[in-house]
């Protein structure tokens, strides 16, 4: 085999890492769908921009709250972190 100058035995990790970052991208997309997609009906590639937005920006990333961060929305984790330096 060819040597890379990689690590091989970093992979491991990194693909741990990579699988587990794509499975919080594929459930934020399944929930976007769920939550608000499938739920509207958009006249323009605007409006449903600006839908995408607010839910991102409003309530997904300030109210909703995230397995992944402990069961806090985004906003609180970000705020507790900087609180502990």
């Amino acid at each position: 085999s060819r040597n890379t100058g990689l690590n091989t035995k970093l992979w491991p990790n990194l693909l741990d890492h990579y699988s587990y970052a794509n499975a919080v991208a594929e459930s934020f997309f399944g929930t976007l769908k769920t939550a608000l997609i499938y739920e509207q009906t958009y006249h323009s590639r605007e409006q449903a921009k600006q839908s995408i937005f607010e839910y991102i920006e409003v309530f997904y990333n300030r109210v909703r709250r995230h397995s992944t961060l402990s069961y806090q929305s985004p906003e609180n984790f970000e705020e507790a972190f900087y609180n502990t330096i």
